[in-house]
């Protein structure tokens, strides 16, 4: 019989460990190899659409900008994107260990994946106003400036800047805000110069469809009429400089603002509509009327610190040219009668 375990008569024997399989071991090592290098390019593939998502989407639009660039790169190099935003947290990488099957084989581990979050723009899906811009022949007319006009105004008040300025074949794509859109050859209430050049005049889409399945609606520009002259002071003030303000369609909110103005310069407004102008020049407005071709108008400015002159009231008398008061220039001159005879 074999002695009970824990007697002490029984032998102490070295249990030997069995042999591994002939290549196991390579085996091991180059699984687990194979796992840093995929956990390692796993890693290096986020770090890089982040990178590019950044420096990428500043030049294409800003924060959402950055989101479709990262989204578009992930997709490209085969990770999985969610559509909705998910909790903030660093991107996790999943990998599974190698596991014996019942039938003994190893499995290969599965690739890796990686959770990036992405938050869809709210603005998406907004409508839109399209339009295309052509001259009288058909031709496109690039550079456009196109103004939206500020929600809830009475009258066109412009953004603040261009909403877009038309690209080679004529064409706009701007926000929706209800009201008419604008296409100018110059920017409005910005200081431009001396001069403001147009070959094509400011016109109105007065009514824009707003859609972005709708076509572009189709605008077509006319030669623009310009309004020059001199600058003229009420006195002397020749170093002094002034803005010029030329209001379209008498608009003081949508305007062309010429500066650095001095006694005796030329002003000059290109891209004018055939309408009604009026030209502000520090206090004074001069109004145009239809314009064709080229209006020549003179405007006239008020030195800053020199009242204008009004018609002073006539002097009182004083207490003692009350008394006395003296013969007036119409009066006769008294005659000395012992003279006469």
């Amino acid at each position: 019989m074999t002695p009970a375990p824990g007697r002490p008569d029984e032998p102490r024997r070295t249990i030997e460990p069995l042999s591994p399989p002939a290549g196991r071991f390579d085996a091991v090592m180059g699984a687990a190899k194979a796992r840093r290098y995929r956990r390692a390019t796993a890693v290096c593939s986020v770090t890089g659409v982040f990178l590019a998502g950044i420096f990428g989407g500043l030049a294409m639009g800003g924060v959402s900008g950055v989101q479709q660039r990262v989204e578009t790169v992930a997709q490209n190099i085969g990770l999985r994107v969610p559509s909705t935003p998910s909790p903030s947290h660093e991107a996790t990488s999943t990998q599974a260990s190698p596991t014996r099957s019942s039938s003994g084989k190893t499995r290969r581990p599965q690739p890796s994946t990686v959770t990036v979050p992405v938050t869809i723009p709210p603005q998406a899906g907004r409508e839109k106003v399209r339009g295309r811009v052509v001259d009288p022949t058909g031709a496109p007319v690039v550079g456009m400036f196109v103004y939206t006009s500020v929600p809830g105004a009475k009258s066109f008040v412009p953004s603040a800047s261009p909403a877009d300025v038309t690209g080679a074949n004529g064409s706009y794509d701007v926000p929706c805000t209800g009201g008419a859109v604008l296409l100018t050859p110059w920017q409005l209430n910005v200081p431009l110069g001396r001069t403001a050049d147009g070959h094509w005049a400011a016109t109105f889409v007065s009514d824009p469809v707003c859609s972005r399945k709708a076509a572009p609606t189709v605008t077509s520009v006319e030669p623009g009429v310009t309004v020059q002259g001199n600058v003229r002071t009420e006195f002397d003030c020749a170093t002094e400089q002034f803005p010029l303000w030329v209001w379209l369609d008498g608009n003081r909110a949508a305007a062309v603002r010429l500066s650095g103005l001095t006694e005796g310069d030329q002003f000059r407004v290109s891209g004018l509509p055939a309408r009604r102008t009026v030209l502000g020049a520090r206090g004074h407005h001069t109004p145009v009327p239809t314009l064709v071709g080229i209006v020549n108008q003179d405007v006239t400015f008020p030195c800053s610190g020199i009242p204008t002159p009004t018609e002073s009231p006539s002097p009182q008398p004083t207490p003692s040219e009350t008394l006395t008061p003296l013969p007036s220039a119409t009066s006769p001159t008294p005659t000395d009668t012992s003279t006469q005879h």
